[in-house]
């Protein structure tokens, strides 16, 4: 098969001791439950995105994510497993719920006997995107996560990174690279977050809830939300040997950051609607597929993204609440907006 050639087209610093106590309790706390969590195993019946039919004489790549873990279905690579979970949290899967003991099935049954090259993971979007303002509109006393919104971020990476490292040490021996995705930035500019909640109907439309994140987004820029739990994710890889991998230096927009009214995205990677949660799945396909190939990964098979690209952009003028599938001959997947 060939290469995709066809494809063309820190911690934000802060100076509070406490703040700084309480990262290291999270990363001390949630490190030691990977013991546990590697031996956790789920009996149900898995939902395999990839082709039912056996790879021969090749290695898979697992994917493991939320809904935009679907953008590597666009890869025509029989070798391609993924497993999406929509609507999942990286931060849930620290705490051993439904979700993470799905994943340790799948890897310690499923395809225990096979040859794995890697597992790619890829949670973290609704956790900076949409968890912290749900947390916000339903606190008790909304002012002290107003004030250290890093804090919960901490956490989330925490506690993601902590399971990440059970299914690590499940793999061992089987020698498999696991690759950390960072989390996108948000394409929706950051004075409709808002907007965007009550669409994905994270919370309800009403003043209060308006007020607070509002005044939260005033008081601290939601990429930030995104920068705190890389920057935490990526540290944690590099101190465990893990390979952590982003594609801000193509699709980020720097300069968006001193405007509430303008996207962090660059304009080619947006999705055509501003509240839409997923980036143009097509253009960051080309990014993600070079860097995993410097990484000696390379998604083979021969895809006209341009041409799916355009085929997406019909269906949602006309269906602007769903994503078309992806015909049967490529990778059958469940899609949201």
């Amino acid at each position: 098969m060939h290469m995709l050639n066809t494809m063309q087209h820190q911690v934000k610093k802060t100076s509070k001791h406490e703040f700084v106590r309480h990262s290291c309790r999270c990363v001390f706390n949630c490190l030691q439950l990977h013991t546990c969590l590697k031996h956790r195993m789920e009996t149900q019946q898995i939902n395999t995105l990839g082709p039912a039919c056996e790879v021969n004489d090749e290695s898979v790549l697992l994917f493991f994510g939320s809904s935009v873990v679907n953008t590597f279905s666009l890869a025509r690579d029989d070798r391609v497993r993924i497993q999406k979970f929509k609507g999942a949290t990286a931060k849930g899967l620290g705490q051993a719920n439904a979700n993470s003991e799905q994943i340790l099935h799948t890897v310690k049954s499923k395809y225990s006997h096979k040859d794995i090259k890697a597992v790619l993971w890829m949670f973290g979007s609704i956790d900076c995107k949409l968890s912290y303002y749900y947390k916000l509109c339903n606190a008790t006393d909304p002012h002290d996560l107003i004030k250290d919104p890093d804090i919960f971020m901490t956490e989330c990476a925490t506690k993601y990174f902590s399971f990440i490292r059970s299914i690590y040490d499940t793999l061992k021996e089987k020698q498999a690279q696991s690759i950390v995705f960072g989390v996108e930035p948000n394409g929706t500019p950051p004075e409709l977050v808002y907007n965007q909640c009550v669409r994905y109907m994270v919370i309800p439309d009403t003043p209060e809830n308006s007020a607070r994140v509002k005044a939260s987004v005033a008081r601290h820029h939601p990429d930030k939300l995104r920068k705190t739990f890389n920057s935490i994710l990526k540290a944690m890889c590099v101190h465990h040997g893990l390979t952590f991998l982003d594609i801000d230096d193509h699709i980020h927009d720097a300069e968006a950051l001193a405007s509430l009214s303008r996207s962090v995205v660059k304009s080619d990677y947006r999705d055509p609607y501003s509240t839409c949660i997923h980036l143009n799945w097509e253009a960051n396909l080309v990014h993600y597929a070079d860097k995993l190939q410097k990484l000696g990964i390379t998604l083979n098979g021969t895809l006209d993204l341009e041409k799916t690209r355009e085929e997406y952009l019909a269906e949602k003028a006309t269906r602007p609440s769903k994503r078309r599938k992806i015909p049967t001959a490529l990778r059958p997947v469940d899609s949201e907006i």
